[in-house]
């Protein structure tokens, strides 16, 4: 990356890896920087508005010569909103610190995180022991030691917590049709936004794919030995619909019906949130 000079790549923590007139970026590295002005008037201007030569203009004028505090290596482009600590995207996410993906963009170095703005996580720190035997409630593994920024509540409801790793991959599988996995609460949105959830602008990633739902309408079983021409006991995916057929022919005994999941949605941990257990 141009900015943050790491080679590390993983679009869901870090952003796409962009490359514009061979010139390569982390999108968050873009976004987090205090620095680099966004002065493009269309998408298409630039790197998502922001223009070539105003990171580069940036770079060499501006944070090419600031370190980062905690790798202590050059070009650190986002600064702590509250202190002069400065450090790179990458070094921020891995050594809790915070940015927030909304409004200014702010962000927090590990030691003036904000609290989360809910009453439970103050007196969750007291209890320890009872928060070390909580399960995340996408991935339903354990929780382990409280950390306010790796470890999110569900803040609208206060039904249970979760991985911000977790989070990240189901706000981008959802995008701007993300709400609380749980009580399913549009308000949820504005709480991880601020807990360093970046939410992609765009529909769910399943709806992108034109023939997603192509076969939901389909009067013919999908299985290919089958020869019935009824209707009858079909059955689709329970999270998308997708993958429609006969209970026999799928394989499905009748009183599983509703905790079928198509290929594609079977891989995918948060379904398990919509599917219900036995």
């Amino acid at each position: 990356c141009f900015i943050c000079r790491k080679k590390e790549k993983n679009f869901i923590r870090y952003g796409k890896f962009l490359v514009k007139c061979k010139l390569p970026v982390h999108y968050f590295c873009l976004l987090s920087s205090v620095y680099i002005p966004q002065n493009g008037k269309r998408d298409k201007d630039g790197i998502f508005r922001f223009e070539l030569q105003d990171i580069l203009d940036s770079i060499k004028q501006k944070f090419g010569e600031k370190k980062c505090y905690i790798c202590r290596r050059k070009s650190a482009a986002v600064k702590c909103y509250v202190c002069d600590n400065h450090y790179h995207y990458i070094c921020g996410f891995t050594n809790n610190c915070l940015t927030e993906f909304f409004d200014e963009f702010k962000s927090y170095c590990s030691l003036h995180v904000p609290p989360p703005l809910s009453s439970d996580s103050s007196t969750i720190i007291d209890k320890y022991y009872e928060f070390f035997r909580k399960k995340c409630w996408i991935c339903h593994e354990w929780m382990l030691a409280y950390n306010p920024v790796t470890c999110i509540e569900a803040s609208c409801c206060k039904l249970g917590w979760f991985h911000r790793n977790c989070l990240l991959k189901y706000a981008f599988y959802d995008g701007q049709n993300m709400k609380c996995p749980l009580c399913f609460e549009k308000s949820f949105v504005d709480f991880v936004l601020k807990r360093g959830i970046y939410i992609p602008h765009r529909d769910p990633i399943h709806e992108l794919y034109g023939n997603y739902y192509e076969d939901i309408h389909k009067t013919k079983c999908l299985v290919k030995d089958c020869k019935r021409t009824d209707r009858r006991t079909m059955i689709g995916c329970n999270v998308c619909g997708n993958e429609f057929g006969h209970l026999h022919c799928l394989g499905v005994a009748g009183a599983n019906a509703k905790e079928y999941l198509c290929s594609k949605c079977r891989d995918q941990s948060f379904v398990n949130l919509i599917v219900p257990k036995r």
